[in-house]
């Protein structure tokens, strides 16, 4: 991954920079990490509700539209269906903090782990993105809390990356893997340690981190 990568999701238009607020470090799998995360989040905040990129129903979920996702679940609608990045309905609505469709949609025997071709999980994102209670949500439906992305980050790691401190406690509650590694070597106590969270490196250690 470049520094400076122009990338064209539909009419989107957004140029991935590296952020100067990133946390030291001395390889650039992880700054290319960081720079890859917040790029998905700033995408998501400049897409807005009002973009089309993705089926009837994705666009349904999108713009969280409760009555017409009713009604084409109930016409036999494949809910997993995806965007041109792999991306399902229910990958949207936990990016897009839309609870009551994360349920809905889990209701509907959504697949939970379905993963973009960046191998980014409906939990991963939603953790990235701080929605507490639909990290909630998809634990209880049984989600992986620790299949990373294709960039080699789990959960947990992007959660501690973030800030997210009752995400962390959630996915530690859920046997999140607290010493996995990245492809780098770096762990989420690594990242909490080196963005100054200190609640978040008190939590991993109780749990065993190293």
């Amino acid at each position: 991954m470049e520094k400076h990568t122009t990338v064209k999701p539909g009419p989107i238009c957004f140029v991935k920079n590296q952020h100067q607020n990133d946390p030291p470090d001395t390889g650039n799998s992880t700054r290319e990490i960081m720079s890859f995360v917040k790029y998905l989040i700033a995408l998501l905040l400049i897409a807005g509700p009002l973009q089309v990129f993705g089926g009837e129903l994705i666009d349904a979920v999108r713009l969280n539209d409760a009555l017409k996702v009713d009604r084409l679940i109930d016409d036999g609608i494949d809910v997993n269906e995806t965007e041109q990045d792999g991306a399902t309905p229910l990958w949207i609505a936990s990016a897009y903090g839309h609870l009551e469709m994360v349920k809905k949609l889990i209701d509907s025997k959504a697949k939970i782990n379905a993963a973009t071709h960046e191998g980014v999980t409906p939990l991963w994102i939603a953790a990235a993105a701080g929605h507490l209670e639909i990290v909630k949500a998809l634990i209880k439906a049984k989600a992986d809390v620790n299949t990373p992305s294709l960039t080699g980050v789990p959960p947990l790691f992007i959660a501690s990356a973030e800030g997210r401190t009752e995400i962390v406690k959630h996915l530690i509650s859920a046997k999140a893997n607290v010493n996995a590694r990245t492809p780098d070597g770096k762990t989420a106590l690594w990242i909490a340690s080196s963005s100054g969270r200190t609640e978040i490196v008190a939590l991993l250690k109780k749990a065993g981190a190293k």
